[in-house]
């Protein structure tokens, strides 16, 4: 069992944050695609703990992701 969930979030929110920088950098759609998850996940997570602080912040990651990812298709 995980002892810090909220922590796993917020590392899934930094992990999508840097895999969609990776994907711009190297016009990669698999990072692209593996940062959404990672932004999906952690919303998850923040919205059932009502963390709203950090919720802002993951929806504008996933934004970003998935614009990343239209824009390589």
């Amino acid at each position: 069992m995980i002892n810090s969930v909220p922590g796993v979030a917020f590392t899934q929110h930094s992990l999508c944050d840097v895999l969609t920088d990776l994907g711009a950098a190297r016009k990669e759609k698999a990072h692209a695609e593996e940062a959404i998850a990672a932004c999906q996940d952690a919303l998850v997570i923040f919205w059932d703990r009502k963390m709203d602080d950090l919720t802002a912040g993951s929806e504008k990651n996933l934004a970003e992701a998935q614009a990343l990812l239209a824009g390589l298709h």
